[in-house]
């Protein structure tokens, strides 16, 4: 059975018309219902490299901190906070993304690595070699350019508009003009 003889067309009819795309039978998943799904599985294929490469300093954060009948309180603790961040951070970004762009959310992730290279030097001490330095001002001229593109995009935007505005009052009084003025001629004709 073909989508016209379900809309109630015949054969004949719609020809020439571009038919419009059939949905999918399944209901679409929005990003964060898909998270939702995807988690437990993530978690899960992590697991092993975490307890193979993790395992050992864990313990012994925990043996520094607190007595062994504590450890699985505090570990259970820990990581259900850590979720929990996780969790909110997803759902900011996908609200970022969503009212943004995918390429702001972008920059604004260069411009938190660079927030953390710079503390990493003012705060530990860290060293960085002419490379790393080199790499850090590309960044941060790179990040400079976007907010400069972007904010030129936004006033040649707003100068559209209000100059389009300010072209279309006289065109809308020219015609309005201009069908008063046939009204009177087309009158007088048939007097």
């Amino acid at each position: 059975e073909s989508y016209h003889h379900r809309a109630g067309k015949g054969e004949g009819e719609g020809e020439g018309e571009e038919k419009p795309a059939r949905r999918s039978a399944r209901p679409r998943l929005s990003p964060l219902t898909m998270t939702l799904y995807t988690s437990p599985l993530v978690s899960l294929a992590l697991l092993p490299a975490t307890i193979i490469f993790e395992s050992g300093g864990v313990v012994a954060v925990l043996r520094a901190c607190c007595s062994p009948p504590s450890y699985y309180l505090i570990l259970s603790a820990s990581l259900f906070f850590s979720s929990i961040l996780v969790f909110c951070l997803m759902v900011i970004e996908f609200v970022l993304v969503r009212n943004t762009s995918s390429l702001a959310v972008s920059v604004g992730s260069v411009f938190k690595e660079i927030c953390t290279i710079a503390a990493g030097i003012v705060v530990f001490g860290d060293h960085l070699t002419m490379f790393n330095v080199i790499g850090f001002v590309t960044c941060q001229a790179g990040i400079a350019t976007y907010i400069f593109m972007h904010y030129r995009d936004d006033k040649k935007q707003q100068s559209l508009t209000d100059d389009e505005a300010a072209d279309l009052k006289p065109v809308v009084m020219h015609s309005m003009e201009g069908e008063a003025n046939l009204r009177e001629e087309l009158i007088a004709e048939h007097e």
